[in-house]
Order: C-alpha cells, then structure tokens, then sequence
C-alpha cells in the first residue's frame, strides 16, 4: 500500500463520488448538477506532477478540495432525495459513501489544525486499515493489521 496524503484521498473521493453523480444523471428527468470538478482535478494533476511542492500550494489545493466535496455531497444528497427509488443503489455503495463523508469529516479537522485523529481513514478502498506507529528505521508508519512477517530461511 503506498503511503496515503491527504491530497490523494481527497481526489480520491472526489473521483469517486463524481464519476456516481454523472452515470445517475443521464437517466430521464436528471440534469446533472454544475460544480468546478474539472478546474480542481486539472489542480490535482499539477499538484501531482510537481517535484517539490509549496505548503501554501497543498493547503490551498486542499481547501479547493474540501469545498468540492462538501458541494458534491450536498448534489448527491439533493439527488437522492429527488429520486431515491429511480435510482436504486447497492449497500456497498452507501458503505463507500459513508466513508467519504467520514473522510471528510476528518480532514476538515486536519485543516483547522487538529493534531490527533481517533480511528483515521486512510484509504477509500480498504477504509479497515490503519497506521501503525512502529519505531523501525526504514519506516516509522506502517499500514494494515498488526502481523509480524515470519522469515524462512532456505537450508
């Protein structure tokens, strides 16, 4: 698993959740919603190309992203709330919206400075894993279960 920021789940989110609202919106009678996704996903691929990269550069992208969710999530709030049963959708993808706003949740703390997050979520796709804080020398955070790797060795 690579090492998640802030940044990637965010556009992650993002990607997800806008590529929904656009395959629900061309069923009869659903005009899809406006929103600024492609100026921000255009930021997101600057952002991901550059070599160093400014902190005010990342907060303001990450403040551009936060917005955009929190739009987003209200459109698709609106739009369940017009056409629940037209729409029809799964339980995983409730679960996976879930996710995303708890996701969100957290990261506007990160934003306004909080320092310690309880239970964070670093990856939509598998949102079961967590950091572990190891003292090692190569890497300090792992991710996933608390599993020691048993070497064999070969005689």
């Amino acid at each position: 698993m690579r090492h998640p920021t802030d940044v990637r789940l965010l556009c992650e989110s993002l990607e997800w959740l806008y590529r929904h609202l656009c395959k629900d919106s061309p069923r009869p009678g659903i005009r899809r919603p406006r929103n600024k996704y492609d100026d921000v996903s255009r930021a997101c691929a600057a952002h991901s190309k550059k070599r160093k990269r400014k902190a005010s550069c990342t907060k303001m992208l990450k403040r551009r992203l936060i917005n955009l969710l929190e739009t987003l999530l209200h459109q698709t709030d609106h739009l369940h709330s017009s056409y629940r049963k037209l729409l029809g959708h799964r339980a995983d993808y409730h679960r996976r919206l879930s996710v995303i706003r708890k996701t969100l949740e957290q990261q506007k703390q990160l934003f306004e400075g909080k320092k310690e997050i309880h239970n964070r979520i670093v990856s939509i796709d598998r949102h079961y894993v967590r950091p572990i804080v190891r003292g090692k020398e190569s890497r300090s955070v792992e991710f996933g279960a608390k599993v020691n790797n048993i070497q064999y060795l070969l005689y």
